[in-house]
């Protein structure tokens, strides 16, 4: 995985996922999936589970969200990172913004909640987000 420390961004982007990834409910590998649905020069910077077996992937072009469905399918859902316009962290008003798993990823006029297994991944993957927003 990508480890931005807070306040700097990445001099290099590296090379495909670090670990094998659970599957989806049917046998196949998350990674594979996401490994099929990468185009001529996509790199895969960052993959993480969440809580509710869902996956975020984040390449050098986008964020891909593996979700499952409500009717036993599963969504693979591409967001091109230069249609995202914002990200943020969301908690309950008891709660610090700083202690957050969940991040909103507003994408037009629509906004996509993704939920991460620790604080420590959420903050990972704003700042990664972040580096492909106003990094470059």
């Amino acid at each position: 995985m990508v480890t931005v420390p807070t306040g700097r961004r990445p001099t290099h982007r590296p090379n495909g996922a670090p670990e094998r990834l659970t599957g989806v409910g049917d046998g196949t590998a998350v990674e594979e999936i996401i490994d099929d649905d990468l185009v001529t020069g996509e790199v895969v910077d960052a993959v993480y589970s969440g809580p509710d077996a869902s996956t975020v992937a984040l390449t050098n072009r986008r964020l891909i969200i593996l979700e499952p469905a409500f009717d036993e399918r599963t969504a693979l859902l591409s967001v091109p990172f230069s249609r995202v316009t914002s990200v943020a962290y969301l908690s309950p008003p008891a709660e610090s913004v700083a202690s957050s798993s969940i991040l909103e990823i507003k994408v037009g006029r629509g906004a996509y909640y993704v939920g991460f297994r620790s604080q420590g991944q959420a903050r990972e993957a704003h700042g990664s987000i972040m580096w492909q927003l106003i990094g470059r």
